[in-house]
């Protein structure tokens, strides 16, 4: 099924990601067959742009991913993490080449022109096609951007966190008028803030999916004055 693109650099990824966190830990106890049916049904929706991190179960996460790529490794995009534990070379097990690898957080102890080195040498021997950082601040990406560019800045908040609170209230009440979940009114706001923009929603089961995967086709809430003014 075809599914809205948008350009992270030069590199082509579904309009919308699937976050896959919590098919492994953090929100209630893993569920392997639901996960898988999830990781499926994404591939049918058209949502290729899958995101994972050595983290996320200790592994358990990316050889989820390795056995759905089978077959399909063409149409999916790979994103993965490294930072927090380590391995190898950053592919997860049964993945030939990662699409998008970046740190999952700066290491104050390394020079962040030292670890971009490392990754760029993986981006030489073809084992990882594009790198970003996650968590880093404005200056570290200037740094980073030296020695390797850098298209991929996920995960903003500090200060703005209070602000994003403050508008879930607004969200609901739009997406109650419209009959549709705030989730999807969310979803479709940030994809209407610019064609860079590529929110990556976790989930671990269908229906959730399916629910996020409609948020390309509300056009609507770009031209809305009430969503433009109150989620800001």
């Amino acid at each position: 099924m075809s599914f809205p693109t948008r350009m992270l650099g030069s590199l082509p990824v579904t309009a919308i990601g699937l976050g896959c966190l919590g098919m492994s830990f953090a929100y209630g106890t893993p569920d392997r067959g639901e996960a898988l049916a999830t990781l499926r049904r994404a591939l049918t929706l058209g949502v290729t742009f899958l995101d994972t991190a050595d983290m996320y179960g200790r592994g358990h996460n990316e050889e989820l991913l390795a056995e759905v790529v089978p077959g399909h490794r063409d149409e999916i995009v790979v994103a993965t993490k490294f930072g927090i534990l380590t391995g190898d070379d950053g592919r997860p097990n049964g993945v030939d080449h990662v699409d998008l690898y970046y740190q999952h957080r700066p290491d104050p102890t390394v020079p962040i022109e030292d670890t971009v080195g490392a990754m760029a040498e993986l981006v030489s021997v073809r084992k990882v096609r594009h790198l970003g950082l996650s968590e880093a601040s404005a200056t570290t990406i200037r740094r980073a951007a030296v020695v390797h560019a850098i298209r991929t800045l996920p995960r903003f908040q500090d200060d703005n966190l209070d602000r994003n609170l403050d508008a879930v209230g607004t969200v609901r009440e739009i997406a109650d008028a419209r009959r549709a979940t705030s989730a999807q009114v969310a979803l479709a706001w940030l994809l209407a803030q610019g064609a860079d923009v590529v929110p990556i929603p976790g989930t671990k089961r269908v229906r959730d999916l399916e629910e996020n995967a409609g948020a390309p086709d509300m056009a609507w809430v770009e031209r809305d004055t009430t969503v433009r003014e109150g989620v800001r």
